[in-house]
């Protein structure tokens, strides 16, 4: 028995959520299995099914979470650091443009 993972669309344009995991023994009978059991109601547009094994993780590839490169002067600290020595000097120097 394989593990497949299932997501679903149920809006027009909406995101695939991920839904449940299930076992089945090949993938056919796995889509069988996913419209039997989340399709009934008709409330979703499309289904993804997919094998387990061919999602692949970061930590299998001892990859670390986070951004490879620094990224810290887009967190909103520096903004609002910045108006303040803004304001400051336009404070000391007039309201000249800075």
């Amino acid at each position: 028995m394989k593990v497949f993972e299932v997501f679903a669309r149920r809006e027009s344009g909406g995101p695939m959520v991920h839904i449940s995991s299930l076992k089945a023994p090949d993938i056919e009978t796995a889509i069988i299995l996913v419209k039997e059991t989340f399709g009934r109601r008709g409330d979703v547009l499309e289904f993804w099914v997919v094998d387990r094994e061919n999602i692949f993780s970061t930590k299998k590839f001892n990859i670390p979470a986070g951004p490879i490169t620094d990224k810290s002067y887009r967190i909103g600290d520096y903004y609002r650091r910045n108006l303040e020595l803004r304001n400051k000097l336009r404070e000391q120097f007039g309201s000249k443009s800075i």
